[in-house]
């Protein structure tokens, strides 16, 4: 990433076809792409420009979190994200069947020390597991954990394994997505795991430790401040996100989100592509 990522410009972005189709290119190969010089709506509709950048794309995900959302630290919060607090590597919106698969994060105010962005490839590290130790991948693939959110009047469970393949059945197939998320993993099940005096549970927590060691070493991070006017773009099923803390004694920190599913990305991407690849 540190080589190879691309920083486009927000007007280029909204303006060619040809710029749209790097960013589509490189949130494909990398997963992780950001714009620059983005407008600061703030006291117009502080949600104009990244519903613009998203839309640019096609139709947003709306969630129980609304078309748009705030991250910001506020008084009495019921989500971790919502706080100055560290917040682990993770992905959004786990507990949904349907979890979207980009995400965007407008920084519309970076007025105070920390709350550096960390971002790591989870695909990578699955993949590193798989060659290590084929029996901890194998937990990985097969042993359901819950993720689940109950709040505010919402109440969402799903329970999934923590490596999805191309073909769930076959150990060597391509690795279709990740799904982590420790800040909203529920409590599993009082029976589960329980079989052969717990092996399974034991070999899932093994793997769960090893894939933790790997998306958090340093050699494995991309870390940066997001500043005023950058958007961010992730593959929210891949590229797993996190931020430091912060002093919000001392300034403001508010990003503005937004989500999009897969198939909306795909779709452009093809469509792009017909144009532009030799």
């Amino acid at each position: 990433m540190q080589n190879d990522n691309i920083y486009v410009d927000c007007e280029q972005y909204l303006k060619s076809d040809e710029s749209l189709f790097r960013t589509l290119q490189m949130l494909d190969t990398h997963g992780l792409v950001f714009i620059r010089n983005v407008p600061d709506t703030i006291d117009t509709d502080s949600s104009k420009s990244v519903v613009s950048i998203a839309e640019r794309i096609g139709t947003m995900r709306d969630t129980f979190y609304g078309r748009t959302w705030d991250v910001r630290s506020v008084v009495n919060a019921k989500n971790v994200a919502y706080t100055h607090q560290y917040l682990g590597l993770h992905m959004d919106l786990c507990y949904m069947d349907n979890s979207p698969h980009l995400q965007f994060l407008h920084c519309m105010r970076a007025r105070c020390p920390g709350g550096e962005s960390l971002f790591s490839d989870s695909i990578h590290a699955a993949e590193v597991i798989r060659h290590r130790s084929p029996e901890l991948f194998d937990a990985l693939r097969t042993f359901g954990v819950t993720y689940h959110y109950y709040n505010a009047g919402q109440a969402y469970r799903q329970v999934r394994p923590t490596v999805e393949l191309d073909n769930q059945d076959d150990p060597s197939s391509p690795i279709k997505l990740v799904n982590w998320s420790p800040p909203f993993q529920g409590p599993f099940a009082h029976d589960v795991g329980t079989e052969q005096s717990g092996k399974a549970l034991r070999t899932y927590h093994a793997a769960a430790q090893m894939l933790d060691s790997i998306i958090s070493a340093p050699e494995n991070l991309f870390e940066l401040r997001m500043e005023e006017g950058v958007c961010v773009i992730f593959d929210n099923r891949r590229v797993l996100h996190a931020r430091r803390a912060f002093d919000a004694s001392k300034g403001e920190r508010w990003l503005k989100g937004a989500y999009m599913d897969r198939d909306v990305y795909a779709s452009k991407l093809t469509v792009l592509s017909q144009m532009f690849k030799k």
